[in-house]
This record gives C-alpha cells, structure tokens and sequence, in this order.
C-alpha cells in the first residue's frame, strides 16, 4: 500500500516539474552536443553520488528517535525486507525522497536520457537492497572498496539492527 503511495507522490511532483513551467528553469538540454560527451557518463555518476550522499543523511535522520516513531518505522515492519518493501515509504518521507530527485534537475545539466539511466540504476539499486539476495561476490567483503558499497545482506541487516548501512 505504501509503495503505491511513494510511487503516486513521485509522479505527482514529476508531473508538477513537468506541466508547471519550472522545467524550463531546470538545467536540462535536449542537444548532446550542449556538453562534451564525457559528461554524458560523468553527470550519471555526479547524480548517484549527489542522490546517495542526500539519501544517506535523510535516511540517518529518519533514525532518529521520533523521525522513525512518526515516519521511518513503517519502512522496517520486516527483519527480512523483500523488493515490495523498497518503496514503502510513508508520505512525507517518500515526498523528502521525490523532491532531491527532483531539485537534482536544477543543480546538474542533464541529458534526458542521462537522468532516465540515473533513476533506472537508482530503482534496481533499491529494489536490489530490498531482495534479500545477494548478487556480489563473498570475496567482495575483503574490498577497502566494499565500505562505501551496500549491498542487500549488509541493509537487510540495516533492517534487522536498525542500525548502520543507511546508504543505498
């Protein structure tokens, strides 16, 4: 139920960005040929660093005592969390959650194919911590890498503890 609700919010401010005319203050282009095409590839990876790094934050102060009473809690009903659970957000969270998304338009030119693969990684990305599968290798765990990488065992014990692993 909630996730419908997150997915109904999303679209929502989308379609506010969309038909409000704030698109055109935004910092989209349409023209490849507006930026070199090494930024292509470089603003994907600047808007999973910016969208992880605010989710990261707002997540941990999710945590906090009332913020996870009032808001947050209903995301962690399940020790073992599933794909479902990747959007069960509540309303005001999954709001805060659309509107970094969104705002994202306005602090990094973008190619519209570029934020489409951008939310396409971050999606799989979320579902994947949410599957309670594990797709990278053991040996990963050994990685000074691995820190900055959450997978789906380290949030479903994120889940579990409630505790640690706040990034996506």
């Amino acid at each position: 139920m909630y996730s419908m609700v997150t997915v109904l919010i999303f679209a929502v401010i989308n379609s506010l960005i969309l038909g409000s005319g704030l698109l055109q203050y935004s910092l989209i282009y349409f023209d490849m040929g507006t930026y070199p095409i090494w930024w292509f590839g470089l603003s994907i990876l600047v808007m999973l660093v910016l969208h992880d790094t605010f989710f990261y934050w707002s997540h941990r102060l999710m945590h906090s005592p009332k913020r996870f009473r009032t808001m947050h809690q209903l995301h962690h009903p399940s020790v073992y969390p599933t794909a479902f659970a990747a959007y069960s957000f509540h309303p005001t969270e999954a709001l805060v959650e659309a509107l970094i998304v969104s705002v994202i338009i306005f602090m990094v030119p973008v190619h519209p194919l570029a934020f489409f693969i951008f939310q396409s990684i971050s999606t799989a990305y979320n579902v994947y911590g949410h599957s309670g599968r594990e797709f990278f290798p053991r040996s990963m765990n050994a990685h000074w890498l691995s820190r900055w990488v959450n997978t789906s065992t380290a949030h479903s014990m994120h889940h579990a503890r409630g505790r640690h692993n706040y990034g996506l």
